[in-house]
């Protein structure tokens, strides 16, 4: 985890864009967190690989967007789950 905070702080520094989402509610993986480039690779994992491409899209747009928030995300037979991003 420390290396994907250390990711984010170099890309923040330099002006770079980057979005991180966290996981803030559910009833598996809560703190989880992704971050996710411009080019939509990722560092870390929510602990769900569909839940991952979900959020992955939303934070893609929300980086050329400068849009922050939190959001429900449903993956099938899963739980719903909010998330919070930051871009």
């Amino acid at each position: 985890m420390g290396d994907l905070y250390e990711e984010l702080k170099e890309r923040l520094k330099q002006e770079k864009g980057v979005a991180l989402a966290t996981v803030v509610r559910g009833e598996e993986h809560v703190g989880a967190k992704l971050l996710v480039l411009p080019d939509k690779s990722t560092r870390g994992t929510l602990g769900n690989a569909a839940l991952d491409a979900l959020v992955v899209e939303d934070a893609e747009r929300a980086i050329w967007s400068a849009d922050a928030g939190t959001r429900t995300y449903a993956v099938e037979g899963r739980r719903e789950q909010r998330l919070l991003m930051s871009s």
